[in-house]
Parts: C-alpha cells; structure tokens; sequence
C-alpha cells in the first residue's frame, strides 16, 4: 500500500467504514476502497454520496439488513443442484430487502438523483419470496412433528414384545419395563 495512504491511517478509515455496512460483501469492499484520482469521477462519485445523503434525510435510510450474498446458491440451483433451507432463508431474505429497498424508492419518486439507476435495476419477486417462505414454513411444521414421531416410535419399539428368537436379556428388560 502507498506509503502515505498509510500515514494518513487509511487503512484505520477503511476498516471503521466498513463496520458500518449491513453485509460481508459490503465490508470488504469498503476496506478495499483505493482513493480515485480522476477528478471528473470523483465529482460523479460525491454526486452520488450527497445524493444519497439527501435521500436519507429527507426520507430516512432504507433497512440493507439481512442482506447476504446468494450468488453461489442461486448458481447451483440454476445448475439443477437442490439447495438446503438455510440457503433457501438466505435467498428470500435477499428477496425481501430488495422489495424493501424497492418501495422505499418508489416512496420518494419525486426526487431525482444520480443513484436512480441503482434502484432501476433491482427485480422485486414478491411471488417467489412468498413461494420460498411459505414451502419452508410447511416444512418447518412438518420437521417440528418428526421429533415426536421419533419418540413415539422409539417408545413403541421398546415397549412391543422382543421377537421370537430374542436373547433372554432382551425379554428379562421388556418384561420389567412392562
């Protein structure tokens, strides 16, 4: 790293900015920032942060918590590959946070800003985050049963009557459970 980048304690910067990012992608590209030198991107670049600055403070800040990277999840799926509920969770937090991010947009579509096209390109599928949340929320009654019908099956088996043929040890402890 330049020499006076770290005199200046850019690093310090670099890693108490990206303490206050809402996901892991976004933390290490916050400390991965390399200051800009071209004055015309600079200026479009602090365009954009007063823009957003406005927003906020006309209109609060919109919620980027839960927020994860789902890139490989959504690539194997896309691959025909069978993904896990915690992935599944993952994918349609992210769906939400976008039709949240969405609406928030929408609610302050008055204002024109150089960040309108960040929020053109997000897809809100409220349809498929319903789909997602309502089969592992079925699921999830489904699982919650299965410790029982353990139980139940454990107890059946231990009170039924060893079969023919069983060793005596087997028969002595049924019949002194029973």
């Amino acid at each position: 790293m330049n020499k006076h980048y770290v005199a200046l304690e850019l690093p310090k910067v670099l890693c108490r900015l990206g303490e206050f990012t809402s996901c892991e992608d976004a933390r290490e590209q916050a400390e991965n920032l390399n200051p800009e030198s071209d004055i015309n991107l600079v200026r479009a670049l602090l365009g954009q942060t007063s823009d957003a600055h406005m927003l906020m403070a006309k209109f609060g800040a919109p919620s980027f918590g839960g927020l994860k990277n789902v890139n490989n999840a959504l690539s194997r799926a896309n691959a025909g590959s069978t993904l896990n509920m915690r992935e599944l969770l993952d994918i349609a937090e992210v769906l939400r946070v976008i039709r949240s991010l969405s609406q928030w947009k929408e609610r302050n579509s008055g204002v024109n800003t150089s960040i309108d096209t960040l929020f053109y390109t997000l897809s809100p599928n409220k349809f498929l985050e319903d789909r997602i949340t309502s089969a592992i929320s079925r699921s999830s009654r489904i699982l919650s049963v299965l410790p029982a019908l353990a139980l139940e099956r454990a107890l059946f088996t231990f009170f039924s009557p060893p079969k023919e043929g069983a060793p005596n040890f087997a028969i002595s402890i049924w019949a002194s459970a029973v």
